[in-house]
């Protein structure tokens, strides 16, 4: 809806006359100066503007700032007519007009029309949503998700201010570092040495977890978001599609607590359980640890999340236990909607600044190898998912093939891909009786790295 006499189905849609003067304004500048052009275009664009022939002006407006080619009242109207639109604008007359409107302050102004696209964009998407949920069909599973997407959407920053020149971001990138303070709010991991050999896990980045079943990837996934929410108070969201809230809180318990999962599970505790459990029983409670298990997760479903608790406590990790899991966007492949929700998460990541680590299963390939040692293009629908992903990580248990292996109760953190740094392998040991891992050297989760006597280079 974006003709003028299309407002009455929707009250209070047309914009006021200061948001109409101010378009006229804009456009009266930009099609006299190449400079008040690209500073409209880089604020405004072309459905921002409320009346139809101003939309068609921008259009064009900003096809010649794109080409890079002059812009004037000439140059816009010869491309208007070359379009065979210069007619439904009112040709020439229309420009003569509008350069009598010339802007003094084009990016006043267009913050003006900017504004009211905005608001017209949410009062759109509330009626739409309003009528969605009137009619005799709506169904709360599927048509939930597509009000929150057309929400997302209508709210989305669609311009920004002009970005920086590489130049800047030096300037600044060399302050931070003679300033000695760190510039990242890095996530630690729980081992030493892979934090040592990632530097921990950075806002916008997608970290892809990947195994068989069985070999660990939810008892890794919940100690990365133990280590944040537990141990650094760090806003962290659990979407587990696997398991209830009550058995990650046992595991969670078991972990922190050391204590057996399964006499938490047959809910067999002993006297001395029960004592490990109350010392940390405060720290867990007050951990900001957000567990979603509603296994019907969407990315319409996670961003709502982050939407929410960005008005609290923002988050810095998501974990997604496990992505084959996820519903995905309506696809022609299984491996194109793998690829949809990848994509997905590395831009809800970059947008929300927050680290996702997605759990993945690996096919059957490498049951094949000899050492079953598994590669990156085991990943299920591993195409996209590969691409996507900032840093991949790899799980090997020799002990889940080979009961007799002198290495039974080590676990292989295999880092396969690593798109900031080196790549490599570190061994953890596997308490899977307490649902958990731990570095091997002496002493749980240090605070400072160790001296990588655990690191080994991938063959």
């Amino acid at each position: 809806m974006t003709a003028d006499q299309d407002y009455e189905s929707l009250p209070g849609l047309a914009p006021a006359d200061a948001v109409i003067a101010a378009e006229q304004a804009v456009l009266g500048a930009a099609i006299q100066s190449r400079a008040a052009a690209e500073a409209a275009v880089d604020m405004l664009a072309p459905g921002d503007f409320w009346r139809p022939h101003h939309q068609t002006i921008a259009e064009t407006i900003t096809a010649l700032v794109e080409a890079g080619d002059p812009v004037s009242p000439v140059s816009v109207l010869d491309h208007l007519t070359t379009r065979g639109v210069a007619g439904t604008i009112g040709g020439g007359a229309t420009l003569l007009q509008l350069t009598q409107r010339y802007s003094s302050s084009v990016k006043y102004d267009a913050r003006i029309v900017a504004d009211d696209a905005f608001r017209r964009r949410v009062l759109e998407a509330l009626a739409n949503a309003q009528r969605l949920a009137s009619e005799p069909g709506f169904d709360p599973d599927r048509h939930v998700d597509v009000i929150r997407s057309a929400i997302d959407q209508a709210t989305a920053k669609v311009t920004g201010e002009q970005p920086p020149t590489i130049g800047e971001v030096v300037l600044r990138r060399l302050e931070d570092l003679e300033t000695g303070q760190p510039t990242v709010d890095a996530i630690p991991l729980p081992w030493a040495d892979m934090h040592r050999l990632l530097a921990g896990l950075r806002p916008g980045q997608l970290v892809v977890i990947g195994a068989r079943p069985g070999i660990g990837k939810s008892v890794t996934g919940l100690d990365i978001a133990r280590s944040a929410a537990v141990r650094n108070g760090m806003p962290t969201l659990l979407h587990s599609l696997e398991m209830t809230a009550a058995e990650v809180a046992d595991r969670l318990m078991a972990a922190e607590a050391t204590v057996e999962l399964a006499r938490l599970r047959e809910e067999n505790l002993k006297p001395s359980d029960w004592e490990r459990i109350a010392r940390v029983q405060d720290r867990v409670q007050a951990a900001p640890l957000i567990v979603d298990d509603d296994p019907r997760v969407t990315l319409a479903r996670v961003r709502a999340r982050l939407r929410g608790m960005a008005r609290t406590a923002p988050a810095k990790l998501v974990i997604i236990d496990y992505l084959g899991l996820m519903q995905a966007p309506k696809a022609e492949s299984r491996e194109r909607a793998v690829a949809e929700l990848s994509r997905g998460l590395k831009l809800m990541a970059m947008e929300f600044g927050v680290a996702i680590v997605a759990l993945h299963q690996l096919n059957r390939e490498s049951l094949k190898r000899n050492d079953k040692r598994p590669t990156m293009a085991d990943l299920r629908d591993s195409g996209a998912v590969e691409q996507d992903a900032d840093i991949v990580i790899l799980l090997h248990r020799e002990d889940a093939h080979d009961k007799e292996s002198p290495r039974s109760g080590e676990l292989d953190l295999i880092v396969d891909k690593n798109r900031s740094g080196p790549t490599g392998l570190v061994s953890v040991a596997f308490q899977g009786h307490y649902a958990r891992t731990g570095d091997m050297a002496v002493g749980h989760w240090p605070t400072t790295p160790t001296d990588g006597r655990h690191l080994r280079a991938v063959d």
